[in-house]
């Protein structure tokens, strides 16, 4: 269980310099003062989640994906969720009528 836990979710490798937080913050065209003031939090925590890769509380998390235009998995470091592909053949045709 403590191997799934050992690397914050946030940060990268350490070449990459940057918390994987700050990009999507940066991509979304935020400062850490409008990010905070969107999820209702003090800028300083947006900093201290930055800077260390701890995972906010879960109420949080909802609110902040939502102002950085992302999903909670893509928040929290899991690959992007694939769209479902339409059934073909004549199942398909079951569903589309």
């Amino acid at each position: 269980m403590q191997t799934l836990f050992q690397s914050p979710p946030y940060i990268g490798p350490v070449s990459e310099g940057i918390s994987k937080l700050r990009k999507l913050r940066i991509a979304a065209g935020l400062s850490v003062r409008e990010l905070a003031r969107q999820i209702d939090q003090q800028p300083t925590n947006v900093s201290y989640w930055e800077r260390t890769g701890k995972i906010p509380r879960s109420e949080v998390l909802a609110p902040m994906a939502q102002a950085l235009g992302v999903s909670v998995e893509e928040l929290l470091g899991q690959p992007k969720p694939r769209r479902a592909q339409p059934a073909g053949g004549r199942l398909g045709r079951l569903f589309e009528s």
